[in-house]
C-alpha cells in the first residue's frame, strides 16, 4: 500500500522539473501489520516545457518510481 506524496510539475525560474513522491507500505495481508516502509522520490528535468513534453517527464518518473519500488519489495522478500 502506499499514499501518493506529490505528483506535480515545479518551476524554478526557466527550469521545471516533474516531482513524484510516495510513501510506501509493506503489509501482511494476515493481519494488515506493516512490515517495512520508505519514502520514495524521484525528480525529473522537463526539457520541453509544452505540455507533450511534462507529459513524458511524468512517464519517465513514474518508470523510475516503478522501478524503485519493486527493487525495494524484492529486497524485503
Amino acid at each position: 500500500g502506499g499514499q501518493l506524496q506529490a505528483f506535480q510539475s515545479q518551476y524554478r525560474g526557466s527550469a521545471v522539473e516533474v516531482v513524484i513522491r510516495l510513501d510506501a507500505r509493506l503489509v501482511r495481508g494476515s493481519d494488515q501489520r506493516i512490515l517495512a516502509s520508505r519514502r520514495f522520490e524521484v525528480r525529473q528535468p522537463v526539457s520541453d516545457t509544452q505540455v507533450p513534453g511534462v507529459v513524458a517527464a511524468f512517464g519517465q518518473a513514474g518508470d523510475q518510481l516503478n522501478k524503485q519500488v519493486v527493487d525495494w519489495v524484492v529486497a524485503q522478500g
